[in-house]
């Protein structure tokens, strides 16, 4: 039964660009899809594995998976999805789904939008590209997630116009939204804060 799972849990993760799905105890014990069992070290200091066993979904910025490491200690850029597991009201675990960041796209894949002239990004709080809409259209477009969202604009933007945004950003969490139209093409750029991103 526990290869079965495994086995299904395994597909189910790879249909929606997650490397690994895992299951931890609140405890810190844990099975992942790709047959790793092993024990979470430092649970207590571990922020997004107290939020969810606190109840609350959680997502990591860019972080290395520990779960794909390999022998040398070589896990993938990754995003890692937490989400509590609830036996009646209570918290019985945690369950956690990695997505390498190359396959970050397909968090944007159900959002319609047109992709001529438009674009839309999501980043981190250290405005790296987690991903773009750009790579829906075309996959071989030079923004490569991790990459800086200020020199993806730098050739629309002046440095006032950049450093007003940069400013702004630090603010999303206490504003709900900001817009700028910039002077030189007229193009219009607006972004907000998304809930339980870590800063995205």
């Amino acid at each position: 039964a526990s290869a079965e799972w495994n086995r299904r849990m395994h597909m189910e993760a790879q249909r929606l660009g997650f490397q690994n799905i895992a299951v931890t105890d609140i405890e810190g014990n844990t099975i992942s899809t790709n047959g790793k069992r092993f024990r979470i070290p430092n649970i207590a200091e571990n922020d997004l594995f107290r939020m969810s066993v606190s109840g609350f979904s959680s997502v990591s910025g860019v972080v290395r998976d520990k779960i794909t490491d390999d022998t040398q200690g070589n896990g993938s850029d990754s995003i890692i999805f937490q989400v509590p597991i609830f036996k009646g009201a209570l918290v019985a675990g945690v369950m956690s789904a990695s997505m390498p960041l190359e396959n970050a796209f397909h968090l944007l894949s159900g959002i319609n939008i047109s992709y001529n002239e438009d674009s839309m990004f999501i980043m981190d709080s250290d405005n790296r590209i987690i991903t773009s809409s750009l790579l829906l259209s075309d996959p071989n477009k030079d923004i490569l997630p991790g990459s800086d969202f200020f020199g993806c604009i730098s050739d629309i933007t002046t440095p006032q116009e950049r450093l007003a945004i940069f400013n702004d950003l630090g603010d999303l969490p206490s504003k709900n939204a900001y817009s700028y139209t910039t002077k030189g093409d007229r193009n219009y750029i607006s972004f907000a804060a998304l809930t339980g991103g870590s800063g995205w």
